[in-house]
């Protein structure tokens, strides 16, 4: 089948059809991209939450301040 034997409309036809093919290719590539975007943006809001709420904690600053070992129970001191 040879391009110049297509009529005019059946090759318009075929452009918008690839073209639109392309467009919802890309459409579908963004979409994706932004979930995954949003995702790690939320894992990453919680890890800050936690992180804040450790960071205020009296029993993790005293053991930062005092070191881990002074603090652990005998038993679990090797």
């Amino acid at each position: 089948m040879k391009w110049s034997r297509i009529s005019f409309r059946h090759r318009m036809l075929i452009i918008m059809t690839v073209t639109g093919l392309v467009q919802l290719l890309m459409l579908a590539l963004a979409g994706f991209a932004y979930v995954k975007h949003a995702q790690e943006e939320e894992m990453g809001l919680k890890a800050q939450g936690v992180a804040s709420f450790l960071a205020g904690s009296d029993v993790v600053v005293e053991l930062i301040e005092n070191g881990v070992e002074a603090n652990l129970k005998p038993d679990f001191v090797g």
